[in-house]
């Protein structure tokens, strides 16, 4: 539970009569200044968990589709270097072979 600026002020002021400032400052620690700093819940860390792995999933898809199309297109040039390459060796043999 979250307390307002007047509580924490109150405890502070109170309990520093009592005890030593750092050990006040400690104990305070454990209890959030605003709503923002309340611990979260199970449902919304599911909730918040359940999106990352859908964005996840949805990168390397991405991932996946780029990777496939770039493997795709480089052994595309492969085929056609080696085609280009054999018959230049080709058309070298047969010359080799004329003479």
């Amino acid at each position: 539970m979250a307390l307002s600026e007047r509580s924490r002020s109150a405890l502070y002021q109170g309990f520093s009569a009592v005890v030593e400032e750092d050990a006040v400052q400690e104990m305070l620690s454990f209890f959030p200044a605003r709503d923002v700093e309340e611990p979260v819940t199970k449902e919304f860390l599911r909730a918040e968990l359940s999106n990352l792995e859908l964005r996840v999933d949805k990168r390397l898809n991405q991932m996946e589709l780029r990777l496939g199309a770039s493997v795709s297109s480089e052994i595309n040039k492969m085929m056609w270097l080696n085609i280009g390459a054999l018959t230049s060796f080709a058309a070298v043999l047969l010359a080799a072979i004329k003479f």
